[in-house]
């Protein structure tokens, strides 16, 4: 009987890591999304109609497997630039604007 156990014992404590790792990953996944669609324009989300970011929030926040929609046709589809405000300026072969220093403390 041993031979026949020891398997299911191995694929059953596979299947808890498996479970456990995914809990742990989606909260993380789904508040990182939340956070990438608030901060998109409207423009940068697929469909037509001017409360495109509104409906695809509403939706990560209300049905969370929407997360998972939202990571494959918006986040994967359009990656966004680390330096949003200079990446207007490369496309036009323009250089970007110089960053506002703080002033010098007296």
């Amino acid at each position: 009987m041993f031979p026949f156990v020891f398997p299911v014992g191995v694929g059953f404590l596979g299947l808890g890591l498996v479970a456990a790792t995914l809990a742990l990953i989606y909260p993380v996944m789904w508040v990182w999304m939340v956070i990438d669609g608030v901060l998109r324009t409207d423009e940068e989300y697929p469909g037509a109609g001017p409360n495109r970011k509104v409906l695809w929030v509403l939706g990560m926040v209300l049905v969370h497997p929407v997360v998972i929609v939202y990571f494959f046709v918006v986040f994967l589809r359009l990656r966004r630039s680390p330096h949003p405000v200079a990446a207007p300026y490369a496309a036009a072969g323009m250089p970007a604007p110089p960053v506002p220093q703080a002033p010098p403390r007296a």
